[in-house]
């Protein structure tokens, strides 16, 4: 990323007006690797751009790879945020919560001039500006893992598998550098002097007519990089791992550290850090590179200066800063930790995290500007009005209605992981320690019952007196209006119930379990195998779907089952919906795909989100809804 602020180490700063310091911790980095340089890394079949070979001429050929053009949504949101556009994928599925997406977002640079540009963990980039955010047509199926520029018509993003994208302003092309290996770092002083820093010590300087690899007689990875100028530049990696460029040769700088190190801001050729894994800081001030205490054990991911002050994040919900002669933890009011931080304009900075987060610094605070929940969202039911409800994590429901996704107060803590309802005012939810919840119209009530289950994993119901509920100790609950009566139908756990009538209901759970109810009795249709079936759905007695682990995605005609091919068998199915008998089904799954299977021709579209999803639903419109990790709402139009 570009730095342009000049950093006194001993000048004093504050990171908000409050003190009170947080010790929340988040999970590493979801790019960035702590092992080994040598550590292999899988292979992917589709990078998204095709990446071309260089020419004879030793110009890197490129080849555009997709409309740089501002996608703006037509409904902006009416938040105070009037610029915020809302952000669509390549494949038409839009983020409805959180806003402006739920995948990570991984770097942010910035022109300091109020526009900054950050990109997600699957290559959607977003323009941020003071009154909102719009996205920026990037090619999916790509994992970036640093953005810089020389402007806002001339942006680089790197990635895995030697990925190298230059944004002109209007068009994304993509590079070659001869190199298939990982790329981690972006950084230059112009135009003319980019230098990318990779995996193994790879290295490349562009010139602004070509790429050439450059030698750093290191073996260790090089995880950021940055350019004071053609002459002058640094780069830091795995083990202490500390170089500088003269413009023609990378020289080890020796430390006692063995730190690693992930980012690097550069004021000077003598005042210079890096932060890294476990709370690592080094300061070069031109002869020798010193450790610094920084009191803190979580891993620092970005390091930026505001005003002659520097400021680091990571995964901490706290940011550090320096003052008298220590570094000191400020929280952030971020609910995650942060990923990266630029300086947004000479008074403020911008700041990027997991979970889709942005947050600002401006006037000695932080604020979030990131919208939504971000608890796991497990369920989806949807009124014939066009209303819906998704619960979640710790007790968590939300309603849509013409204001928009609205959070229920339901007083409970417990993770709901299942809904269903008569009427947008008459609403079941269940989940763990035998939560059951009823919604009125006006707020949430706890329904007592004695239903012998630790855990309550699927609802649904014919009408408002015929409602069925199963747990995790093999039973069926069934509510006729008035009271709750319970049957042990099973031997295993049962996960998800749904049903066409009061006459058809069917249950599955572990082992393969399939039970059918036919407003009599119930009965086993499957009851082996050793992948559990997680979801079920069904039109009539004869036309069942199911699917659960490894992939696994079974049709039941009301003779034979049949066993359809897996999408992939390391998805783990959660979520069904069909559109109805002998149409598509579309499946909610881990791996952050959702699976659109054709029922006719058995053959599966994956749509990669990269997002895990846990329920999918959809109406007579055509439109689809998905719920999942990170509070993930997407919608297909």
């Amino acid at each position: 990323m570009q730095h342009r602020m000049v950093f006194i180490l001993l000048l004093l700063s504050s990171c908000t007006r409050t003190g009170g310091a947080h010790d929340a911790r988040v999970a590493d980095h979801p790019l960035i690797s702590d092992q080994e340089a040598t550590d292999s890394v899988a292979d992917k079949s589709d990078a998204g751009v095709d990446i071309l070979d260089v020419g004879n001429d030793g110009l890197a050929d490129v080849t555009p790879v997709g409309d740089g053009l501002a996608d703006l949504a037509s409904d902006m949101r009416a938040d105070g945020n009037d610029g915020n556009a809302q952000v669509c994928n390549a494949t038409g599925w839009c983020w409805e919560n959180p806003t402006p997406i739920s995948n990570d977002i991984v770097s942010v640079w910035s022109d300091s001039q109020g526009e900054s540009v950050a990109i997600d963990s699957t290559g959607m980039v977003l323009r941020i500006h003071a009154k909102g955010w719009e996205l920026l047509r990037a090619p999916g199926g790509v994992t970036p893992t640093d953005i810089w520029g020389s402007s806002l018509s001339d942006l680089f993003v790197v990635g895995e598998n030697g990925l190298v994208l230059r944004y002109d302003g209007v068009r994304w092309s993509a590079a070659t550098l001869g190199t298939t290996t990982d790329l981690f770092g972006v950084g230059g002083s112009g135009p003319s002097d980019v230098h990318v820093v990779g995996k193994g010590g790879n290295a490349f300087h562009f010139d602004g007519a070509s790429w050439a690899a450059i030698e750093t007689n290191t073996g260790q990875t090089l995880y950021d990089v940055t350019s004071l100028s053609k002459t002058d530049a640094f780069a830091v990696g795995n083990k202490g791992a500390f170089l500088h460029y003269d413009g023609s040769t990378w020289t080890a700088i020796e430390s006692s550290s063995t730190a690693d190190l992930r980012n690097i801001l550069a004021t000077s050729s003598n005042d210079v850090l890096a932060v890294g894994l476990n709370g690592a800081i080094v300061h070069y001030d031109g002869l020798q590179l010193i450790p610094m205490a920084s009191g803190i054990v979580a891993h620092l991911w970005g390091i930026e200066s505001l005003a002659g002050n520097p400021y680091i994040v990571g995964n901490s919900t706290d940011c550090l800063v320096y003052e008298g002669g220590v570094w000191n933890r400020r929280p952030t009011g971020s609910p995650v930790g942060l990923l990266d931080v630029a300086v947004d304009s000479e008074t403020s900075l911008i700041a990027v995290g997991q979970n889709g987060t942005l947050m600002a610094f401006a006037d000695q605070r932080w604020r979030q500007r990131s919208e939504g929940v971000i608890e796991t969202l497990h369920a989806i039911w949807q009124a014939a009005s066009g209303e819906s409800f998704v619960v979640g994590d710790r007790g968590t429901v939300l309603h849509s209605g013409p204001a928009g996704w609205v959070r229920h107060a339901t007083g409970v803590t417990a993770d709901l992981v299942a809904i269903w309802g008569a009427s947008p005012t008459d609403v079941y939810a269940v989940g763990d320690d035998n939560t059951l919840l009823h919604f009125d119209g006006t707020g949430w009530q706890v329904v007592s019952h004695t239903l012998p289950a630790q855990a309550l994993t699927g609802i649904w119901g014919s009408g408002p007196t015929d409602i069925y509920v199963v747990g995790n100790a093999g039973i069926v609950a069934h509510y006729d209006g008035t009271s709750w009566a319970t049957s042990t139908v099973a031997t295993v756990e049962l996960s998800a119930i749904h049903g066409s009538s009061s006459s058809h209901v069917v249950a599955v759970g572990a082992e393969g379990m399939v039970l059918s109810f036919d407003g009599q009795s119930w009965t086993t249709l499957r009851s082996s195998g050793a992948v559990p079936l997680k979801t079920v759905w069904t039109s009539g007695p004869n036309d069942i779907v199911t699917a659960g682990g490894s992939g696994l995605l079974l049709t039941y005609n009301g003779t034979l089952w049949q066993q359809l091919a897996a999408a992939s068998t390391i998805v783990a199915f959660r979520g069904l919906w069909c559109e109805g008998a002998a149409r598509d089904c579309y499946l909610a799954g881990s791996s952050g795909h959702l699976i659109i299977f054709d029922r006719n021709s058995a053959i599966p579209q994956v749509v990669d989100i990269d997002t895990e999803l846990r329920d999918v639903i959809g109406n007579s419109s055509g439109e689809i809804w998905a719920v999942g990790s990170k509070g993930a709402i997407i919608h297909r139009r």
